[in-house]
């Protein structure tokens, strides 16, 4: 989906190989706890062959955005946001801050203020539900990621459900939180 994205104070850009993938790997290997981006533990262990995996998986619907302030010069990449198991009802969405980033907006989110990250998630939530006419999102989450379910609840998901010990993070098992948000709750 070669679509650019406006927000507030975010551009979403269409991911590319040339330009995106070093940051990219870059970014999920900065999450060794692997609570942000679903390809966290794989681009650690292997990032070539991880290429070819995520090649395969954009190639067979997983849509990938890069994440950019809109500060005129100060423009920077923060981030990366994508949409998967994409349907004519719903779709799945997930996403990653450069953690050198994100801690200095820690103070702003829980200040109440509007984030880069925020921002993001509500031009990615408007676009599925204005533009591809999508009835519901759904976003997972380990369980002790609570700044991430903060976001997520600041947009209007609401949790749905807990999987019990779903994935192993460092050979501990862990709880997911299902999230999910309908476009008629959706402000």
């Amino acid at each position: 989906m070669n679509i650019i994205l406006e927000g507030r104070k975010v551009l979403l850009a269409p991911f590319s190989f040339k330009a995106d993938w070093d940051a990219f790997v870059e970014v999920h290997q900065q999450d060794k706890t692997g609570k942000m981006g679903q390809f966290s533990f794989m681009l650690n262990k292997d990032p070539i062959g991880s290429r070819v995996v995520i090649e395969n998986l954009i190639n067979n619907g997983l849509i990938v955005w890069s994440i950019f302030t809109k500060e005129g010069k100060a423009t920077r990449r923060v981030g990366f946001v994508y949409l998967n198991d994409v349907n004519t009802y719903s779709a799945f969405i997930q996403g990653i801050m450069d953690q050198h980033f994100a801690r200095g907006l820690i103070k702003e989110f829980r200040k109440k203020k509007y984030t880069y990250s925020e921002d993001a998630l509500r031009t990615l939530v408007t676009f599925v539900f204005e533009k591809m006419s999508l009835q519901r999102v759904q976003a997972d989450m380990i369980e002790s990621n609570h700044l991430a379910i903060a976001l997520l609840e600041r947009v209007g998901f609401r949790k749905e459900g807990l999987l019990k010990k779903a994935v192993l993070l460092n050979g501990e098992a862990k709880n997911i939180v299902i999230m999910g948000l309908l476009k008629e709750e959706y402000k």
